[in-house]
């Protein structure tokens, strides 16, 4: 099996393999470091999303098609701009075979995806059922 990763393509003609959690930026620490002073220390976060990998913008731009995105899916042969000059062409996208989700009583299996970040407490009138994950 493999890991959850995007393959990219460098304006230099290099290749970086990215996994989520990477940073792109300037910082030391990056997984893919940018020495350029228009991308900022953490610039980009690859981060999955259910069943989708994206970049999420930190505190640098990310442009699409001229325009300036909050998060980018990313997927093969799309390109993504950092900074005039600085495009990552993304190469290809390795997806999980799985999806973590939380199915409850009356609702079918729901993933668990950037919308969803809190558990409420509920009172339920009738007993439920669980389930092992």
């Amino acid at each position: 099996m493999q890991a959850v990763s995007v393959h990219l393509a460098l304006p230099d003609g290099t290749h970086a393999h990215l996994n989520p959690g990477d940073i792109i930026g300037r910082m030391a620490s990056a997984a893919l470091r940018v020495d350029d002073p228009r991308v900022s220390e953490a610039h980009a976060l690859v981060s999955l999303r259910g069943e989708r990998l994206v970049l999420l913008a930190l505190r640098g731009a990310l442009l699409r098609n001229g325009k300036p995105q909050s998060s980018i899916e990313l997927a093969a042969d799309s390109e993504i701009v950092l900074a005039a000059g600085l495009t990552l062409k993304v190469l290809g996208v390795q997806l999980p075979a799985t999806a973590l989700a939380i199915e409850g009583v009356e609702h079918g299996p729901v993933v668990l995806t950037s919308s969803v970040y809190t558990l409420s407490l509920i009172h339920i009138s009738e007993p439920t059922r669980r389930y092992a994950i």
